[in-house]
């Protein structure tokens, strides 16, 4: 769940104006805006959910009219979507069964067919899929992300339904576009687990941990700044990518206020989330910058750590 906050504050949390294509975060903060920004989180974290899993059904959707159009040919097609392994076990998937009937397709039945003929069916990997050669055989997974990248999150009329149904849709594309291929990848691991979005609900201690999460990350948003650029070695502020350095001041945000939470788990999490949704030299970057600023708060041998707790916790 912290990589979804993550990603929404990012959007949610900036000031319009951009220097240099770095969005810069507002220093402060009224207490309006921050409820305005929590409840705006919840309707996003629904919102995004709700897309997701449309796009998952649209799938399982086309495979389904796939078959009966094929059926219809003189001779039939023997290849087609129904044959495809992934979209095989996910219809069968008992929890994407529970969960379709919580998540019912918002997408009309017409626009699915029109979608079908107009951007799946003339599509070259469509094409290739179920037209196979001797040389070139079927690609279950390498299909699957190609619908979902080249088709449903980029087709001109698919974009533009979605955009009405979320009018911040491109803030958000991008959050469906990691998850819905994360959830894939997962799914062939371990099929149960790759729905924890869906089945896995915060509990109250939950919600109000992530709502002085984002609070706090906030509120001293100005002060994490200052430290950050402290610690950056031959590197510009400004060149840290948004994400980057959010997920910093998240993990700083623990240490300091989430006593019970042991520093090193902290900065593992950030780690994974930074591997698997920002860029490849996130990992590294982060976990030095990281590491000097915790040392300094988990040090008690630092003189540095008394003047680093006052100033976030006073200012």
């Amino acid at each position: 769940m912290k990589h979804l906050y993550a990603f929404l504050i990012q959007e949610k949390a900036t000031s319009t104006t951009k220097t240099n294509n770095q969005t810069i975060i507002k220093e402060q903060y009224k207490a309006q805006d921050l409820q305005n920004l929590k409840n705006s989180l919840t309707t996003e974290t629904q919102k995004i959910k709700n897309i997701l899993f449309d796009f998952l059904q649209l799938l399982v959707a086309w495979t389904h009219l796939d078959q009966e159009r094929a059926d219809t040919l003189l001779p039939p097609r023997k290849t087609t979507l129904a044959q495809n392994n992934f979209l095989k076990s996910l219809q069968q998937n008992a929890t994407f069964i529970h969960l379709s009937k919580i998540y019912p397709s918002t997408i009309p039945d017409h626009l699915i067919e029109e979608w079908y003929d107009t951007c799946l069916k003339p599509h070259s990997s469509f094409l290739a899929y179920t037209q196979p050669t001797n040389d070139q055989p079927r690609q279950d997974i390498a299909l699957v992300n190609t619908l979902i990248k080249k088709i449903i999150l980029k087709h001109k009329a698919i974009q533009q339904y979605t955009s009405r149904q979320d009018i911040n849709w491109q803030e958000n594309k991008l959050i469906v576009r990691r998850l819905l291929l994360r959830l894939i990848e997962n799914f062939l691991q371990d099929p149960t687990e790759s729905f924890a979005l869906y089945t896995k609900e915060l509990p109250i201690k939950g919600a109000d941990f992530y709502e002085k999460l984002i609070s706090k990350t906030i509120e001293k948003e100005h002060v994490y700044q200052k430290h950050i650029a402290e610690k950056l070695q031959n590197w510009e502020l400004k060149r840290v990518t948004l994400l980057d350095n959010l997920l910093i001041k998240m993990a700083l945000t623990e240490v300091l206020y989430f006593e019970n939470i042991p520093p090193s788990v902290s900065i593992n999490e950030y780690l994974e989330i930074s591997k698997q949704y920002s860029t490849q030299k996130s990992y590294q970057f982060i976990n030095g910058v990281l590491q000097p600023l915790i040392t300094e708060l988990t040090s008690e041998q630092i003189p540095q750590r008394t003047n680093f707790f006052s100033s976030v916790k006073t200012t």
